[in-house]
């Protein structure tokens, strides 16, 4: 099967312009042509009902079906971040890798967080990769797409998927883009982001203050934000069945908070345990998280077909758990309460309106973005951990789980990455799970914002300290 002649896929800078960007699409593309960021990963591990394999015949046709129904897939920007651009073809040959067998998906994905994206060039702002077991891995730019953006982008590919007739015999590598393609506005013309004087005050503190003199200045945070901008990203993929999924979302249900509640609350106790012994630690008061939230909620679009930029962040702040005697010895559930769960998720449900207020601020910058981001070498991060859960992929409407009514694809195990090592949280928990059930956790974190010993510890004691707190509820079920 030979794909129809292939070209490059083409930029013009005159006529192609869909509109300007908005702010926080602006305020996100700089940091990324800083190097201050990567790039966003969200791979699925695709399934067919029939044991087929996911081939370069079907990939591309239902992929440049996805193309044609999110316009964002269809764009670059321009070298001054002001405007986005319609690019006229997209050869995917181009930006399609076919990955060889002995590749794991964990140093895979770990190589796209260390790759940013060319701006005003011929190619669109992401790519793909296709592992051997149906992985399909899309890494894509953070100023045209948020993590909810990544499900966007596969709950489109799995319905197209199954609206092909199969088998696919003919394709084509370059998919040209309709002249009447249009993007939808930016989050400023569909959402309120005015901000009250005392929520303005409020933030300009928090963003120009002394460290010092801010509640972070109590928080361990890992190393400051390093002078040279850090690509050089770490990930370590963990996953939990159905069942024990199944086991913490009931848990989380009976104890009042969120699967995001207990997965802060579980992160609080594993750094309280490993860093005990620190001297840096021992002198904080608090651990700060911080909380990328959607902004979805607050404006009119699809919430799981959109890709775009609609996302905000809310910090906390979280007692460091101190023990008598010597922490090593202690089991993680020492450290950990339920309560601690539900204040986090109470925190993050109280404050969701409060969060377009943190968007609304990059206006205040009046223009000096790039100024803003080189005042940040140096200085302590704002937080010492981020989370982001970006839910369950929900099945489209149009395909049914069972194959005799003509499902063909489905997903089995999801994973979720983020590569902005250089100025966000010295490490990133990365939360995604599947419509099978399974959940998978992305512990994420960049070289020198914290050590390797304390990125892998910290990832194998999430691991640990989750599994005792499930065997530890069905023991207590049993008695």
């Amino acid at each position: 099967m030979m794909p129809k002649k292939s070209s490059s896929a083409t930029l013009s800078t005159s006529g192609n312009v869909l509109r300007k960007t908005g702010r926080l699409e602006r305020f996100i593309g700089i940091r990324h042509d800083l190097g201050m960021d990567t790039s966003v990963v969200v791979s699925a591990r695709y399934r067919n009902v029939s044991g087929g394999a996911l081939d370069k015949p079907t990939l591309f046709t239902a992929l440049a079906k996805v193309i044609l129904r999110q316009p964002a897939l269809a764009v670059q920007m321009s070298s001054n971040c002001k405007f986005f651009l319609r690019l006229e073809k997209i050869d995917l040959s181009q930006v399609v890798e076919f990955v060889g067998i002995g590749v794991k998906l964990q140093d895979h994905i770990e190589s796209h967080l260390r790759r940013g994206f060319e701006t005003s060039s011929g190619r669109p702002l992401w790519r793909i990769s296709l592992m051997p077991d149906n992985t399909v891995v899309f890494a894509f730019y953070h100023g045209v797409a948020d993590g909810m953006s990544g499900q966007a982008f596969h709950r489109s590919l799995l319905g197209a998927l199954n609206s092909l007739q199969q088998p696919v015999s003919t394709y084509t590598e370059v998919v040209s883009v309709p002249d009447d393609t249009v993007l939808l506005p930016n989050l400023e013309k569909m959402a309120n982001l005015s901000l009250s004087f005392s929520a303005w005050r409020h933030e300009t503190w928090e963003n120009f203050a002394p460290a010092s003199l801010q509640p972070r200045g109590s928080a361990w945070t890992g190393n400051p934000v390093v002078k040279t901008p850090n690509r050089d990203m770490r990930a370590r993929l963990l996953h939990w069945a159905p069942q024990d999924t199944r086991q913490m979302l009931e848990l989380c249900r009976s104890h009042g908070t969120t699967l995001t509640g207990l997965l802060g609350a579980v992160a609080v106790a594993v750094l309280s345990k490993l860093l005990a012994g620190d001297p840096s630690f021992q002198k904080m008061e608090t651990i700060a998280i911080g909380t990328p939230v959607s902004l979805r909620r607050f404006v009119d679009v699809p919430k799981d077909d959109t890709v775009g930029v609609f996302v905000s962040v809310l910090e906390t702040f979280h007692r460091i758990v101190k023990v008598d005697g010597d922490p090593a010895q202690l089991p993680w559930l020492h450290f950990f309460t339920w309560s601690e769960a539900v204040k986090y998720s109470s925190s993050l449900q109280k404050d969701l309106e409060y969060s377009l207020c943190k968007v609304g601020m990059i206006k205040y910058l009046f223009g000096r973005i790039e100024q803003f981001y080189k005042m940040q070498p140096g200085t302590k991060r704002m937080a010492t951990l981020d989370i982001s859960n970006l839910g369950p992929l929900k099945i489209p409407d149009t395909v049914s789980n069972d194959p005799a009514k003509g499902c063909v694809w489905t997903v089995e195990e999801m994973d979720f990455a983020q590569g902005d090592g250089t100025l966000g949280g010295a490490m990133k928990l990365n939360v995604v799970s599947a419509p099978s059930g399974t959940l998978g956790v992305a512990v994420t974190w960049a070289r020198d914002s914290v050590t390797d010993i304390l990125g892998e510890a910290f990832a194998v004691g999430m691991k640990e300290a989750i599994e005792e707190v499930i065997s530890s509820s069905a023991a207590a079920a049993k008695d």
